[in-house]
């Protein structure tokens, strides 16, 4: 049964747009309106970085290292309007510039857009003169399993890894083989077990969901920087980031997780509403922080 947080939650933001009857592109614009501005104080202004358009979100007095932010959104919505609130925040709280990646999106743009654009956008900041260890990836949902996809594409290209990986709620097994896929269906307020199915359906096309470039939960971590996951307990999504950690681990990466005990599917959008929220995402910033300065000392 959905906790009476989470139903409430769901209808001062998502219930506002994500209704059965609604079309893709209806969803899209919804979720770009969901969120209210920022309280944070930070400058933005779009451009491009290796050819993937974006925003570029600067705080007051940055310091050295940037933050690459994959949204979420099913790799079909979700843009640098649906999660600038959230990113405008981890920035100020991580005092870090930070690059929210509008990477295309399915289906009329499927697998491997998004990957190469992620892809794309670290390797232009190499050539620009980022040192990897000043460049930290965080993403939510697909853009958490984008993020870790992403890790996984650069090393096997050769490059070296950015400082940290940080996810929120991750989509990280496209084969939607999670046991809490079923589990969590009653008490996951957002997401039922056929909306990933659908989604990684948009995306893939006949790709192999199995594919680590899709679904990093099939990947090998050996070599994988430090490690921070946040999920909520009540998402269906719940197993895709115990099953990385556990597999992160095996393989000797440094690994946090951080589940939220009634939380539902990335409450850290929701800063303006809940306490709960802006306290994790204020975690993140703090992991986020703690890696850069290391790599400037």
């Amino acid at each position: 049964m959905v906790s009476a947080l989470n139903q409430s939650l769901v209808e001062a933001s998502y219930g506002k747009w994500a209704q059965p009857e609604a079309d893709l592109t209806q969803m899209r614009t919804g979720y770009d309106q969901m969120c209210p501005p920022p309280k944070a104080e930070v400058e933005a202004v779009r451009c491009e970085i290796g050819g993937v358009s974006g925003l570029y979100i600067v705080p007051r007095d940055p310091k050295p290292g940037i933050i690459l932010y994959l949204h979420g959104g099913g790799y079909v919505m979700g843009s640098s309007s649906s999660h600038f609130s959230m990113a405008a925040e981890l920035t100020a709280a991580a005092q870090r510039a930070l690059f929210l990646v509008d990477y295309r999106l399915a289906p009329e743009a499927p697998f491997p857009a998004a990957l190469d654009d992620s892809c794309s956008v670290y390797r232009a900041l190499l050539a620009q003169g980022s040192a990897p260890q000043q460049i930290a990836l965080v993403g939510d949902s697909a853009g958490g399993g984008l993020a870790l996809s992403t890790v996984l594409t650069l090393r096997d290209l050769g490059l070296a890894a950015p400082a940290c990986v940080g996810t929120i709620s991750a989509w990280a097994d496209l084969s939607c083989s999670a046991e809490s896929l079923v589990r969590n269906a009653g008490i996951d307020p957002i997401l039922t077990a056929d909306v990933p199915l659908q989604y990684a359906e948009l995306y893939l096309g006949d790709h192999p969901p199995t594919d680590p470039k899709a679904s990093a939960l099939f990947g090998d971590f050996g070599g994988f920087p430090p490690l921070f996951m946040q999920v909520g307990s009540d998402e269906i999504l719940l197993d895709d980031s115990l099953r990385v950690a556990a597999r992160a681990r095996q393989a000797g990466c440094d690994v946090e997780i951080e589940i939220a005990d009634g939380m539902m599917h990335v409450f850290q959008m929701l800063t303006w509403l809940i306490p709960e929220a802006r306290s994790a995402l204020l975690r993140m910033a703090a992991f986020v922080a703690q890696k850069l300065d290391e790599a400037t000392i």
